[in-house]
């Protein structure tokens, strides 16, 4: 049995964290300003109807809880991809399963950064603020 001292453990479990985000790249791209990078990633999250701007595209992807690895090993699986509807069910489910991808890497790009949740620390979805009107005549 291959046994790894606590530096190389820590180097490997670098390189994936890279070659995931890298992957990510690769598949999907990294130019923010292409417009059919954005509804390819749209069609493959099943965004429906497909936006049709770069804007549109943005936020719609922004929108969508998706686990990342899942993404990733999608050209090799084929399994249909599953989206969640709040931050705290894609966190259960990454946790859950330890399909966590690096959150922080240098080779980001463009489009993975709208896809980065808090899966550690996940937001809770807020109710939306109610509006105060003023009354008239009263202070």
């Amino acid at each position: 049995m291959l046994m790894w001292d606590e530096d190389t453990k820590n180097i490997q479990r670098s390189l994936f964290k890279d070659t995931l985000v890298q992957a990510f790249n690769t598949i999907y791209g990294t130019d923010e300003n292409d417009l059919a990078s954005w509804q390819n990633l749209c069609s493959i999250l099943h965004i429906a109807p497909m936006p049709e701007g770069l804007t549109a595209c943005r936020e719609a992807v922004a929108e969508t809880n998706v686990n990342l690895v899942d993404l990733v090993d999608l050209p090799n699986s084929n399994n249909p991809v599953t989206t969640f509807p709040t931050e705290v069910a894609l966190s259960e489910y990454t946790l859950g399963s330890g399909k966590i991808f690096p959150r922080e890497n240098a080779y980001a790009g463009g489009l993975l950064k709208y896809l980065l949740r808090h899966i550690m620390n996940p937001r809770t979805p807020r109710a939306k603020p109610r509006v105060r009107t003023r009354r008239r005549g009263r202070r």
